[in-house]
């Protein structure tokens, strides 16, 4: 997975982003399996929507502002930097949010094209018709083709 990491004056992680296109439910699963991980509270519905602890330190899953294009994960307290190394690295190896972007990109083209079928069957046979000499009626048939369009 894409990660954006945020570094402190001193160059070390402080936090990170990923995309919020994973959706909230699935950040929480993504956490829940880091090995040695505890979920400690998660509601969906609130800015920072899951808090976890990893080897005694306490992560957040926020997404700032209540409409932002990625979440922020990181230490709940930000003088817990110890394990931050270790959440950010199972994100960035975690192939699940990948695999639920592409999913989501191939089931938003499917809607698109089954959106766009109808008007663009419905142009096609206009322009046989036409084509083919006849008239396109109010009713959405073709009158008076001489070649069958």
């Amino acid at each position: 997975m894409r990660t954006h990491q945020q570094l402190d004056e001193m160059g070390r992680l402080r936090g990170f982003e990923v995309s919020s296109l994973l959706g909230r439910r699935l950040m929480r699963r993504i956490a829940a399996s880091i090995p040695g991980a505890r979920i400690a509270s998660s509601n969906l519905r609130q800015e920072r929507f899951c808090e976890f602890e990893v080897a005694g330190d306490r992560f957040a899953i926020e997404e700032p502002f209540g409409d932002n294009s990625r979440y922020w994960v990181g230490p709940a307290d930000e003088r817990q930097l110890h394990s931050v190394a270790i959440v950010h690295a199972h994100f960035a190896a975690n192939k699940t949010g990948t695999w639920a972007v592409r999913i989501g990109a191939v089931l938003c083209c499917g809607i698109v094209v089954v959106a766009a079928y109808q008007p663009l069957r419905r142009f096609i046979d206009h322009d046989r018709c036409l084509d083919a000499g006849g008239k396109w009626s109010s009713a959405g048939k073709c009158e008076g083709s001489q070649r069958g369009g």
